[in-house]
């Protein structure tokens, strides 16, 4: 009976949590119960609830260690001396292929890859480029010179083509266009030689990814160093300096005009005819900018009225046997008093009149209209006014007045004769 009042004591009671008066009166208790388990704890109790902790023999502890194994060692040498150079090699290559370590390779002496490089290329550049400018300007000088003897053959080879021209004039503007044509052979050669050479030189470029235009990068700077020369003498006063000024941007033209080397490069100059020389010396004044070449142009431009004269009065002569004989007052023809030019046109008017004996004075002016329509110069002529008097005796007097469109044709290759297999016999052997 005790031991069962003992163990129902040991048991814990169920708590009310209505029952507020025995709550306060067990936490009353509660200090008395944790004073119980200090002074046990503490040896001042008579019972000790826990055991004493084991003690750990420290000498155990001292002979247990990782078994030793070279491979082991030699791996983390291995690895000590990989990361050592990835590192060193990092600082290297940082600090010769960029500007980032600079600090680090002047203090200790190291030159600079990326930077003895890009002072390579300049340098290659600039010499290149100087090689340019001396050449550029050697082409211009030579083309200069092949517009001069250029120009001189148009002229002649029209002359020598013109159907107004005197026979005299056709044998002189043919030995001309001889002489001429060796002339522009050489000129002509010296500018293909001098403009098949490298316009590049080969450079040493790290960023291999994207594409380096060469000729772009020397043509820049060749059309700086021309443009820097010629702004230097831009505002002089001085005529060698104005015409070293107008030398130089007109060599400007030249760099990067691919039509004008292809043509120079593509054509082969003793396979041209005659005609083929002339057509080959107009393009090049087309393409090419000089001070011949815009003489040329304004040449082009303009109404050749001598041609034009002479023509009108071939396509007469062909109506009026007696025309250029002076015998008008005698035995009649056709007389022209004035012309009048319109280059707006282009057109020109002709005053005149014919006089007849036998009174066929409108059939007369119907054939001189027939026959200048009939002309490559000319298109739409037409009579104005006709009017006429007189007699039997003294002759019958019509007034002419006429109006000719005129045809600015240049000369086509299917219209135009060869002037040496036209004029065979002006050739010497």
């Amino acid at each position: 009976m005790p031991e069962k009042a003992k163990s129902n004591a040991a048991q814990p009671q169920p708590v009310n949590p209505l029952d507020v008066k025995g709550q306060e009166k067990k936490k009353k208790e509660e200090p008395g119960l944790i004073e119980g388990i200090v002074s046990t704890e503490t040896g001042e109790g008579g019972q000790q609830l826990l055991e004493e902790a084991p003690e750990v023999d420290v000498s155990l502890l001292k002979e247990i260690a990782p078994p030793k194994s070279i491979l082991l060692l030699i791996l983390k040498v291995l690895f000590a001396i990989v990361a050592v150079a990835s590192f060193a090699s990092y600082i290297f290559f940082t600090s010769q292929l960029t500007d980032r370590f600079d600090f680090i390779a002047s203090k200790f002496g190291i030159p600079n890859i990326s930077k003895e490089l890009k002072s390579s290329n300049n340098e290659v550049k600039t010499l290149k480029t100087n090689v340019n400018f001396y050449r550029y300007l050697q082409i211009k000088g030579f083309l200069d010179e092949f517009s001069f003897h250029g120009d001189s053959y148009l002229q002649n080879f029209e002359i020598a083509g013109s159907q107004t021209a005197e026979n005299a004039d056709k044998k002189e503007a043919v030995d001309e266009l001889v002489m001429l044509r060796d002339n522009l052979r050489e000129n002509f050669m010296s500018i293909k030689d001098k403009i098949v050479q490298d316009f590049t030189a080969p450079l040493i470029i790290l960023d291999q990814e994207n594409e380096i235009d060469l000729n772009g990068i020397f043509e820049q700077q060749l059309i700086s160093k021309l443009r820097k020369r010629a702004e230097s003498l831009e505002d002089s006063t001085d005529p060698q300096a104005k015409r070293e000024y107008k030398n130089y941007t007109q060599t400007i033209n030249l760099i990067g005009n691919t039509e004008f080397r292809n043509l120079i490069v593509q054509t082969d100059f003793d396979a041209l005819s005659e005609r083929d020389l002339y057509l080959l010396i107009k393009k090049l004044n087309d393409v090419v900018v000089n001070d011949l070449s815009i003489i040329q142009e304004t040449k082009e431009a303009r109404v050749k009225w001598s041609d034009i004269i002479n023509e009108i009065e071939l396509r007469t002569i062909a109506v009026d046997s007696y025309y250029s004989e002076n015998f008008y007052e005698e035995i009649g023809g056709i007389r022209y008093i004035s012309y009048d030019f319109d280059i707006t046109g282009p057109s020109i008017s002709i005053i005149g009149e014919t006089k007849r004996f036998d009174t066929t004075n409108f059939t007369m002016i119907a054939n001189l209209i027939d026959e200048l329509n009939r002309s490559p110069m000319f298109k739409n002529a037409e009579m104005r006014s006709f009017t006429k008097s007189g007699s039997t005796e003294t002759g019958y007097t019509a007034s002419l007045n006429l109006n000719l469109d005129l045809q600015m044709n240049e000369i086509s290759m299917e219209d135009e004769n060869i002037p040496l297999e036209e004029f065979p016999e002006f050739v010497e052997e």
